[in-house]
């Protein structure tokens, strides 16, 4: 494996937004178990009422994650942004303006001055243009995860555009296509994830990503399909329409890359991969797309370039 290496003057600003994005990824996945996943399914728990005391304890803790989550993104971009736009290898200074695209469109529209449409069309493009960049720089063999998530995005996004143009008297232009076309390369983004970490793969993560394969599949299968089904919409952007063993796949493939990074030592590139999966596909809202651009940035900086010859340098995109 070869080491991450950043260049000369670096140091410190990559080593500061890598701090803050593992601890934002920290944050960010406490808050989707507790906030978006355990207090939209707990009036399923029997005798919930005896458990009130917990049950508070943990929802408190959920939106205490959020409100740090959110905290910490921004001040995870920005040094995203000045870490890329410091950065002499090719594309990071490109990839620093789609950061500060989405910087200065979402401060806008905090502050009145931008509309819903205006955020939501930056949003697109700065993570359709990270999606492209992460792409261009990676190894052609890991290129794919990158493409699938830009093609997912830009299909749900679009979809969502094409909604809200027709609300403003922009016209009405029947976009349901794009739900499918988003629902498709969303989970071929999540089955190709396996891709950026391959040299890596071992039993163990083999075993992780099998054991939450199989038990995600369990739960599409069994009593809580539709709850399952659901959660995957609100969460992840994906309607479910898909067969179960798709999905199932999918969160066996996160969970193998995940273990594999890790035991890799690539925490980097899998707190970045975290951040993806908390933040979903399509424009949520600002905060979930605020964690994909992040996911996305720093996935930018860990990125060194595609060699020439791949084959002679094993790890070489992390």
């Amino acid at each position: 494996m070869v080491a991450l290496r950043w260049p000369e003057g670096t140091e410190a600003r990559g080593s500061h937004a890598r701090a803050l994005t593992a601890a934002l990824s920290a944050a960010a996945v406490i808050e989707l178990l507790i906030l978006r996943t355990f207090t939209r399914t707990a009036i399923h728990i029997p005798a919930l009422e005896a458990l009130q005391g917990p049950y508070t304890v943990l929802a408190l803790l959920g939106r205490y994650a959020y409100f740090l989550s959110v905290a910490l993104l921004l001040l995870a971009l920005p040094a995203l942004a000045w870490a890329l736009a410091t950065d002499l290898r090719a594309g990071k200074r490109l990839a620093a303006a789609a950061v500060a695209i989405f910087l200065l469109t979402a401060a806008a529209a905090a502050a009145g001055t931008g509309g819903r449409l205006t955020l939501d069309f930056a949003s697109l493009l700065a993570v359709v243009g990270l999606s492209g960049l992460a792409a261009g720089s990676s190894l052609p063999s890991k290129a794919l995860p990158f493409a699938m998530l830009g093609v997912a995005f830009i299909s749900s996004g679009g979809h969502t555009l094409l909604q809200a143009g027709s609300q403003e008297g922009f016209g009405s232009i029947d976009g349901s296509w794009l739900l499918s076309v988003g629902e498709l390369s969303g989970a071929a983004f999540a089955l190709s994830l396996p891709l950026l970490a391959r040299q890596h793969i071992d039993r163990l993560s083999g075993a992780v990503g099998v054991a939450v394969g199989v038990a995600a599949f369990a739960m599409f299968v069994g009593g809580g399909s539709s709850t399952s089904r659901i959660l995957l919409l609100w969460n992840a952007g994906l309607s479910g329409t898909l067969p179960g063993v798709v999905y199932a796949a999918g969160a066996g493939a996160i969970a193998l890359t995940l273990v594999a990074l890790l035991r890799a030592r690539e925490t980097f590139a899998a707190t970045a991969i975290l951040l993806l999966v908390a933040g979903g596909i399509g424009l949520h809202n600002t905060y979930q797309t605020g964690l994909v651009v992040a996911g996305l940035a720093a996935l930018c900086l860990a990125i060194r370039g595609a060699p020439r010859d791949e084959e002679q340098v094993p790890g070489a995109v992390f």
